[in-house]
């Protein structure tokens, strides 16, 4: 196991987006050897550029605002945080290997079909898209717009789930032992076993995983609101952003939500939300994906656990 050392191990939850990256996060704090940030998403080290709303990015010479989304740590080894955009971003990888002094990245894949349907139904529950587009119109707008990668997150999905090459800008900057790679539907159906092998590349221990409950967080539903489902996440954000350097106000509001979201999420959500895809639309994404998960294959030295086929 790691030892307790001057300069803390920092494990960068780093992508993908839409792969249970909040619940692992949740998970890995919960360890006694692991101090959270007090923002699950810091956006810290995205690129200045990206198109993602950051509270404070990082400047060249300094690291001490980074430091503070973690002053609630009391001499833990490590400390995590999960900000799965930091995948894309393809300044982050050098950002992160310059400023901190021991930092392991770790990236949880997803079926980038299934992805896209769960961003889909993710913008739609949030108000990002208007429920009158269909996942066929969603897909389309994506393929014929070159300039996608601008926009806000929903209309950049579909590039996005082409994985190899943003992984590539992290395998050219930090050596093999300080990246895994794991997979969603593994944290799904065999949540106890990735943790326990996260532990192990964090250098923790565990067997803390061994009777741990395991709950689920972030699940994307169907909103009857998708603006007061927007109005009210925004506010949670805000307020996040204002008290996350008091710990005991952030301890409150914590606690706070874990009775409320519950409640919030029974009165105003609905089960409603199945997506209709085409076989035709369907060959058509595994084509689009294909020679990218043969590219991923060869670079993790396995096969992801989905099969995808450009002439199935």
């Amino acid at each position: 196991m790691k030892h307790s050392t001057e300069e803390p191990t920092y494990l960068i939850i780093g992508g993908t987006t839409k792969a249970a990256t909040t619940s692992v996060y949740k998970y890995l704090r919960d360890h006694p050897e692991i101090c959270g940030s007090s923002l699950k998403e810091t956006r810290f080290f995205l690129n200045p550029s990206y198109p993602t709303p950051t509270p404070e990015t990082y400047v060249d010479s300094k690291t001490e605002g980074y430091k503070q989304y973690f002053r609630s740590c009391t001499g833990e080894p490590v400390r995590v945080e999960a900000t799965p955009t930091y995948l894309y971003s393809e300044q982050t990888p050098s950002a992160l290997r310059r400023h901190l002094s021991d930092v392991r990245c770790v990236f949880i894949l997803r079926d980038p079909i299934d992805r896209l349907v769960s961003w889909y139904r993710f913008a739609k529950q949030n108000g990002q898209i208007h429920r009158s587009i269909s996942f066929e119109e969603y897909v389309e707008r994506q393929i014929e717009d070159e300039e996608a990668s601008k926009r806000i997150a929903p209309w950049r999905a579909l590039r996005q789930g082409r994985y190899a090459g943003y992984l590539q800008n992290y395998v050219d900057v930090f050596d093999e032992d300080a990246i895994y790679v794991t997979f969603f539907e593994g944290v799904v159906e065999e949540t106890a076993r990735c943790l326990k092998q996260v532990s192990q590349f964090a250098e923790i221990n565990p067997e803390f995983f061994d009777d741990y409950t395991f709950e689920v967080y972030n699940e994307t539903r169907f909103m009857k609101s998708p603006f007061l489902h927007s109005l009210y996440r925004r506010v949670l954000r805000t307020i996040r952003y204002q008290v996350h350097t008091w710990p005991q106000v952030h301890d409150a509001l914590r606690q706070l939500r874990s009775w409320l979201d519950p409640v919030y999420l029974a009165l105003a959500s609905d089960d409603k939300d199945a997506v209709d895809m085409s076989p035709r639309l369907r060959k058509r994404l595994r084509q689009y994906y294909a020679a990218d998960v043969a590219t991923l294959t060869e670079m993790l030295g396995c096969q992801p656990p989905w099969s995808i086929s450009g002439d199935s």
